[in-house]
């Protein structure tokens, strides 16, 4: 291969790096486990506000509050909360302590892959 090819292959590889997004999930307020060892998850609440935006938009980076291609078209607030309602149920699902607890998760966005 010659000198102009790698230079023209490095290039294209970096320009692609940059297009790439690193994202993380933050809690602002952890639960310490010797506190949570001792619940068992009773009831389980998704609000999901009606203030959010919603976007079917099949575009490379549609606006909107919910973006969510995952299910056929319809309430998109309502699949999301039972995706929620879902998820939360499966990561508690160990917690079979004696303290009954309710989580209620309030949606504040919610970004899925679209076509």
């Amino acid at each position: 291969m010659s000198m102009k090819t790698w230079a023209v292959a490095l290039c294209a590889i970096l320009a692609l790096a940059g297009c790439s997004r690193t994202w993380e999930v933050n809690y602002d307020q952890n639960i310490n486990p010797d506190v949570s060892q001792d619940w068992r998850v009773e009831t389980i609440v998704s609000v999901v506000p009606e203030s959010l935006t919603v976007s079917d938009s099949n575009t490379y980076a549609p606006s909107g509050d919910i973006v969510w291609w995952g299910e056929p078209f319809g309430d998109r607030r309502e699949q999301v909360a039972r995706i929620f309602d879902e998820g939360i149920a499966a990561g508690t699902a160990d917690l079979n302590g004696d303290r009954p607890v309710r989580i209620t998760a309030t949606v504040e966005r919610f970004h899925a892959v679209t076509p």
